[in-house]
């Protein structure tokens, strides 16, 4: 199991305690997903950014729903790889 998280390398130009949210799923709980498929977008600091799958899999849970906020680290979903 994976946990999905946004790219670390996309919050180092962001101030400190900037929260970003999903804007939208475009994949279910339960969908197949392929590695680099976009699985969200979110919005960081007026920006929308991909959410790619880390690799192939199962999407196992959606733990942040669209329209919530998250902070740096925060675990969006969960796949499983198949």
């Amino acid at each position: 199991m994976t946990d999905i998280v946004l790219d670390p390398a996309l919050w180092e130009s962001v101030e400190a305690g900037a929260e970003a949210f999903i804007q939208e799923w475009l994949v279910a709980e339960g969908d197949h997903v392929h590695a680099g498929q976009t699985l969200a977008n979110a919005n960081l600091v007026h920006s929308l950014v991909p959410v790619p799958a880390a690799h192939g899999g199962v999407l196992e849970e959606i733990l942040v729903p669209a329209g919530d906020k998250f902070a740096q680290g925060t675990a969006l979903a969960r796949l499983i790889a198949v």
